[in-house]
């Protein structure tokens, strides 16, 4: 409450005029008042100021907490995104071991049966090579054993043919010495 230099109060915000105060006790009276109004008007206007700074305050910090919220939610998705790609990654190279490892498989088994098969027949030619060698020599043997079989009957044949001639022409010469006896006598 502002007073002039005379002790009297300055007219200003509801402020009661010299004039209407009809004495010191009513003056002090009105004074009072407009000391009690002004407290409580600076009263209101400091809890209004109060509950405005509270607001801003509490704005502010649900602007911050939303502002970190929000950070942590990029944060937590680009680490998700990054754990995602990093499994992604994983499960890409255990895949294309499994794959390299089931072609590698593959081949000693391609490799295997190749190895088995050439072996195989390898075994069937020279059991093949084998029969037909047997085959030749029993066929050999058979004929050697015909050649010779017709070897002895020819022989066999030749030497009766000879016999039989032999004694032909012995029985022809004793003929020949009978005729000759006969004629001498």
């Amino acid at each position: 409450m502002k007073l002039n230099s005379t002790g009297l109060m300055q007219k200003r915000k509801g402020g009661i005029p010299r004039k209407k105060v009809s004495s010191e006790a009513a003056f002090e009276q009105e004074v009072q008042k407009e000391e009690q109004k002004e407290e409580q008007q600076l009263e209101q206007k400091g809890e209004k100021e109060e509950q405005k700074e509270e607001q801003q305050l509490e704005q502010k910090g649900e602007k911050e907490e939303q502002k970190e919220e929000q950070q942590l939610e990029q944060k937590g998705e680009k680490e998700e995104q990054k754990e995602e790609q990093q499994l992604e990654q994983k499960g890409e190279k255990e895949e294309q071991k499994e794959e390299q490892q089931l072609e590698q498989k593959g081949e000693k088994k391609e490799q295997k049966e190749e190895q088995q098969l050439e072996q195989k027949g390898e075994k069937e030619e020279q059991k093949e090579e084998q029969q037909l060698e047997q085959k030749g020599e029993k066929e050999e043997q058979k004929e050697e054993q015909q050649l010779e079989q017709k070897g002895e009957k020819e022989e066999q044949k030749e030497e009766q043919q000879l016999e039989q001639k032999g004694e032909k022409e012995e029985q022809k010469e004793e003929q020949k010495e009978d005729q000759k006896g006969e004629l001498r006598t």
